[in-house]
């Protein structure tokens, strides 16, 4: 009995443990459980936000600005577990767009962007930035097969068989006399629709051959004419070789972009700025962000006096060589033009403390000005005399008046007469010219004199 009470007693206390533990085991898995879900939130969390970061990153590209585009990627880091190979891409989209071919290529040389997902999205992007570096680049060599490797992965994508890319190898590579066109034989498959012979006028215009162009002109097939494109490349080809009339003949009757600023650049050519200036905005009108009529535009404004104008030109103008700090100082020049001194002083000090004290002579220039039309006498005295240094007669001269007027601002602008009783220098001149004796010189030693001393002083040493 005693025994079998122990039996009973260490079992019951054997599931008494099994018991306790299965608890403790419950809360830990609970706690676990927790741990886990609160994880998963964090990760996905993240992962929204890396996202984000992407898609903002990728809209900034595609507006063009590519600082911005940046910021969103340094978010994610270079080492980024599952979008290295995207951030990779978009850095050298980046720096591709502002022009630094070597970046963009470093970005992608990457042999983990060699996978076929990824090497077809960056195959392009990596060949064109090699056939930018050249020759003097290290990996000029692999131009060759990476074309053939990219031509083959990517070919699914082109509809003209990669036509400018492999013409691009070629002037790259200097296969000059591989261009399409150097030879009679060539026009068999140039020639066989619009598109194909747009792409080779293009082409011709691109490397500078317009010659080709206009010496094969007569095999282009009659309906070829028709094409506006065609005759606006026709027009170019022309005008590039300096045949304007021939050029006009083409172009007269074309209302598109391309025509107006061609026939703008033909008045420019003849001195004829506001027929020019017509003609480019014209070319706005029908596209608002033509780069070649803003680029041609906006200095004509200022030829015109078109202060207002220009102005509404500069806040379009996104250029390859798209320079903030000079594009507001222009603006700066208009605003004063148009008599807003108060916004051009704003610019003013805006571009002072951009260029660190390192302000160029114009900017000091119109620093001075405004200060002078502002009545701001303390910055008066400090650009006048900075550009005074800088050799500039006029501020020099304002320099010297700040110290005998009270307000110089104030007197400048004065438009009565400060001392009428006084006569003009003019009129004076005018009473006095019968008085006026000419001036004489009064010889005091004769040339004669000086030749007859030298010819003693040779005589004297010849003895």
């Amino acid at each position: 009995m005693i025994f079998c009470l122990a039996v009973v007693s260490s079992a019951n206390g054997f599931q008494i443990d099994l018991s306790e533990r299965g608890s403790s085991t419950g809360t830990l898995s609970a706690d676990d459980s927790s741990l886990q879900e609160r994880d998963q939130q964090e990760e996905s969390s993240k992962r929204a936000s890396d996202l984000r970061d992407l898609r903002l990153a990728k809209y900034a590209l595609l507006a063009g600005d590519t600082a911005k585009a940046e910021r969103y990627i340094e978010r994610l880091g270079s080492d980024h577990p599952r979008l290295s190979h995207i951030v990779d891409r978009y850095l050298a989209l980046s720096a591709f767009m502002q022009n630094d071919y070597l970046k963009t290529y470093n970005n992608l040389k990457s042999e983990r962007l060699n996978l076929i997902s990824s090497y077809e999205e960056i195959c392009l992007l990596r060949l064109l930035s090699l056939f930018a570096l050249g020759k003097n680049h290290p990996d000029y060599n692999k131009i060759a097969p990476e074309y053939d490797n990219c031509r083959v992965i990517t070919n699914k994508y082109t509809n003209t068989e990669h036509f400018w890319l492999t013409n691009m190898k070629n002037i790259a590579t200097g296969d000059i006399a591989k261009l399409p066109g150097s030879k009679l034989t060539d026009f068999t498959s140039i020639l066989v629709s619009d598109d194909t012979t747009r792409l080779w006028m293009k082409l011709a215009l691109y490397s500078n051959r317009e010659k080709l162009i206009l010496k094969n002109i007569g095999l282009l097939p009659e309906e070829s004419y028709r094409n506006i494109g065609i005759r606006e490349l026709l027009g170019m080809a022309y005008y590039r070789d300096g045949n304007l009339e021939r050029a006009k003949e083409f172009l007269e009757d074309l209302n598109t972009p391309n025509a107006d600023n061609i026939r703008g650049d033909m008045a420019l050519t003849k001195r004829e700025w506001e027929l020019a200036y017509g003609h480019f905005r014209l070319a706005l009108k029908r596209k608002d962000d033509s780069l070649n009529a803003l680029e041609r535009a906006i200095p004509l404004t200022w030829l015109l006096e078109q202060w207002q104008d220009g102005l509404d030109l500069i806040s379009r103008y996104v250029g390859e060589d798209y320079d903030p700090i000079k594009l507001l100082a222009l603006e700066t020049s208009l605003r004063i033009r148009l008599g807003q001194y108060d916004k051009a002083d704003g610019n003013l000090r805006y571009l002072t403390s951009k260029l660190l004290g390192s302000a160029p002579l114009d900017i000091q220039l119109m620093k001075s000005f405004v200060s002078l039309m502002r009545g701001d006498l303390k910055q008066l005295k400090e650009s006048s005399a900075i550009a005074c240094k800088s050799f500039d007669g006029l501020n020099c001269w304002i320099a010297d008046q700040l110290l005998v007027w009270d307000d110089l601002s104030k007197t400048s602008k004065r438009t009565d007469e400060v001392n009428a009783s006084i006569k003009s220098v003019d009129f004076m001149m005018s009473e006095a010219k019968n008085d006026i004796t000419p001036l004489t010189e009064k010889v005091l030693i004769d040339q004669r004199d000086i030749e007859e001393l030298d010819s003693r002083e040779i005589k004297l040493q010849l003895q």
